[in-house]
């Protein structure tokens, strides 16, 4: 955004100023295994790092060097909900239902959170250039090896605990907020956080899935994807498909069918695992954490 009429010390840079590295990370630190550890060993971190839930000037949406001005904006995997869930947790430290730590607090706890996202796979690679260039030698080669269409058998995995870190911190800032719904917390998402993380991960295909080669390549978009898998998650009311392909909708169609005659029961009477689109593969031990009790919900509310 165009921050340009505020005082520079006081625009936060949106994740575009990186954190010296040294600085965030203990002395020797490593990361904690995935499946991409046989291949790429231990990779020393870059001495920068941008990171994607955190900026250096910003604590939780507060500036550090001056919590009265506060910026919202949203992380990459639940835009619009975030964003709603930011402005609750703002309005709590202006009306003091939230309190705010100190600057040193502010910035301990930043650091546990650059923790986690140095210990997600594709949080790494996104914000440590030395992981990312990593990976991407081991891609190319086993490109030349098992030709173009090879695909990483572990992808999936790492974009649904990828897409779970990131309602995790919104889990904690819903809780730190008052926000008046529930899908778990920091340490623990819930069957509602569940399936939110699921239904990101089935929007992601909608692209990822497009294939330039493929027979409907032609008139297939993202938005002819399967409605399968997708509902409110308020209601359990699933969504419906458009009336046709994208490209042959007139102007004139609003672009769904009849929701009175096609709209089947309401699906919460099934568990995650039972709906047919997606197997979730959960963490067995849960999300690998540093100080639970810093992390689960950092900032204290007074009592109602």
């Amino acid at each position: 955004p165009n921050l340009s009429m505020i005082e520079a010390s006081m625009r936060p840079s949106f994740c575009n100023v990186p954190f010296e590295t040294e600085e965030v990370l203990p002395e020797n630190w490593t990361m904690t295994p995935n499946p991409s550890s046989e291949h790429l060993g231990h990779v020393l971190p870059s001495e920068e790092l941008y990171t994607c839930y955190v900026d250096p000037l910003l604590y939780r949406n507060t500036l550090i060097s001056n919590p009265n001005m506060m910026y919202l904006f949203s992380n990459a995997h639940y835009p619009l909900k975030d964003i709603d869930v930011m402005a609750w947790l703002c309005l709590s430290y202006i009306t003091g239902d939230a309190k705010l730590p100190s600057a040193e607090e502010m910035q301990r706890r930043n650091k546990l959170d650059i923790l986690e996202e140095m210990d997600d796979f594709i949080s790494r690679a996104d914000c440590d250039f030395c992981y990312f260039a990593a990976y991407d030698d081991f891609f190319d080669k086993k490109i030349i090896e098992e030709g173009k269409s090879w695909k990483d058998p572990n992808g999936e995995e790492y974009n649904l605990i990828s897409m779970r870190l990131g309602a995790r911190f919104m889990a904690r800032s819903m809780q730190d907020g008052g926000y008046p719904e529930d899908i778990g917390n920091f340490t623990k998402l819930n069957e509602k956080g569940e399936r939110m993380v699921q239904m990101n991960f089935l929007s992601g295909l909608a692209r990822g899935t497009l294939d330039p080669d493929s027979e409907d390549s032609k008139w297939r978009t993202f938005r002819d994807h399967d409605t399968n898998g997708f509902y409110s998650l308020q209601t359990g009311t699933p969504s419906v498909p458009l009336k046709d392909r994208w490209l042959d909708l007139d102007e004139k169609d609003c672009g769904v069918t009849d929701c009175a005659e096609t709209v089947p029961p309401s699906i919460f009477d099934k568990k995650v695992s039972q709906l047919p689109s997606l197997d979730l593969k959960k963490d067995e031990e849960g999300p690998n954490l540093t100080d639970i009790s810093d992390l689960s919900s950092m900032d204290s509310r007074e009592e109602s």
